[in-house]
């Protein structure tokens, strides 16, 4: 029989479940719970998590939060090497092949490839790309999505 004591934690004398005990057998109940969804179905019992099996779990994941694989060009920049289907890069139009000139203004030339995999890897953030596409240049808006 398991009791809730009603007020902050009980001393060592009381038959009581203390609050902070009763929170730790809560959270491990839910973590149960959301292991056995997980094992059962390949996805977490929360709605609002993404969670895609790829079929490459073991793997090195190519892409960002923004969908989009760059390499160097010999002129400094850097080009799309990859856009994955159905991502923040392709909802905004970025094709492989285009070269990546300014993020948020920030010239990508004065950029490490390091920092730009990083700028986009927050979730949630938005940013103004500036991209020459076969000489024309042209402005997209990334949307990150929140992901885990």
């Amino acid at each position: 029989m398991l009791l809730l004591h009603s007020f902050g934690d009980n001393d060592d004398n009381s038959p009581l479940m203390s609050r902070r005990a009763w929170m730790s057998v809560a959270w491990g109940a839910l973590f149960a719970a959301s292991a056995a969804a997980l094992a059962a179905t390949g996805r977490f019992m929360f709605p609002n998590v993404i969670n895609e099996p790829n079929g490459q779990p073991n793997e090195e994941q190519p892409f960002d939060a923004s969908g989009l694989q760059f390499r160097p060009t010999a002129n400094g920049w850097f080009a799309v090497a990859a856009v994955a289907a159905h991502s923040p890069g392709a909802d905004a139009g970025v094709q492989q092949g285009d070269v990546l000139l300014q993020i948020d203004g920030k010239d990508t030339s004065q950029l490490t490839l390091g920092d730009i995999n990083a700028l986009l890897s927050r979730p949630a953030a938005t940013y103004i790309l500036r991209i020459d596409h076969l000489g024309w240049t042209r402005t997209a808006t990334l949307q990150l999505k929140n992901t885990i």
